[in-house]
């Protein structure tokens, strides 16, 4: 019989979550910096544990984020990975000119399934997965690029234009779509884009030079690739930090502070990242769902009313419960 967990949350102050909105200012500070390994590089991604950096020969090289030393190297050639995500379970990758993306097992990259999306007119640049949503830019030549939201379910698009005309990487940071882009070379930027209205809430100034391409979120920070210089950046997205504090620890997730009055971090054991956990109030409703992508995700309570809350891990097979106030 599985082992039931029950923590129970009390959220104090409507309940909208997410990540906590960012300061203005022109450039997110630099936590570190890796080498890319490849001045090929198309894409990154973080699979839980490394930054997998992808290439157009269809070679995915994994990195550890301290310092850059390569892991592991796959290849598939007919894979170009001009986009590269993880969803949990599997790559997802474009193969170019092939006008379909395809999910790839993360062992050796060997073809799971393959999916025709909205519109492949143009070649995409950059993937990100929400946990219900795929999000991807597609480079138009000479035209405005365009911001996709494709439902795997549904196999239904929402579509928006982009601001600007050479989109790069994306990345999802648990509430905002990023977005790179050098349509300006002597100004690059890293757009911070409102996912249920497709509207800019922040631009910053991108790292490294005329090239940003790939981006990836690895739970606390945003990273960033450039071709300029082949190197990787670790970006400081203002999320804060605190000192742990248990209340009860359970098998595979832990959360703090506790209580809590902005922000709520859960971290979560290797054995349940690709699991879909969800949040419902004392009254059954449903407040937040979506798959656990990173062994750390953070949670905007701060907007929360005041009462019980109940997180479930794969479908109530593990309930948990905290408190936070």
């Amino acid at each position: 019989m599985k082992k039931i967990h029950t923590w129970i949350l009390l959220f104090s102050a409507s309940c909208t979550l997410g990540l906590s909105s960012l300061r203005a200012q022109e450039a997110l500070p630099i936590i570190n910096v890796i080498s890319s390994g490849d001045v090929n590089t198309s894409e990154i991604t973080f699979d839980g544990e490394t930054i997998c950096v992808g290439n157009d020969q269809g070679i995915i090289r994994r990195l550890a984020p301290n310092n850059g030393e390569v892991i592991e190297v796959l290849k598939n050639e007919a894979i170009t990975t001009c986009g590269l995500e993880y969803d949990g379970e599997y790559f997802i990758a474009e193969a170019y000119a092939k006008d379909r993306l395809y999910y790839l097992e993360t062992s050796d990259l060997e073809v799971v399934d393959s999916i025709v999306p909205d519109s492949f007119n143009g070649y995409i640049h950059g993937i990100a997965w929400d946990g219900a949503l795929l999000w991807y830019t597609i480079f138009h030549f000479g035209t405005t690029d365009t911001i996709y939201a494709y439902d795997p379910e549904t196999m239904t698009t929402e579509k928006a234009p982009f601001m600007d005309e050479y989109s790069k990487g994306v990345a999802f940071d648990g509430e905002y779509i990023w977005i790179s882009d050098n349509s300006n070379q002597s100004k690059p930027l890293l757009y911070k884009i409102d996912r249920n209205t497709f509207e800019e809430v922040e631009v910053y100034l991108a790292p490294g030079g005329k090239y940003p391409n790939g981006m990836t979120f690895d739970g606390q920070y945003l990273w960033v690739s450039n071709n300029q210089t082949d190197s990787i950046y670790q970006l400081d997205i203002g999320l804060e930090t605190y000192q742990k504090a248990w209340v009860q620890e359970q098998d595979h997730i832990q959360a703090y502070p506790n209580p809590c009055r902005d922000q709520l971090f859960l971290e979560f054991e290797p054995a349940v990242i690709g699991k879909n956990f969800a949040i419902y109030n004392e009254m059954g409703a449903l407040i937040e769902k979506r798959k656990i992508l990173h062994p750390r995700e953070v949670l905007n309570t701060s907007l929360c009313t005041p009462g019980k809350y109940f997180i479930y891990i794969d479908s109530k097979l593990e309930e948990l419960v905290l408190m936070v106030d």
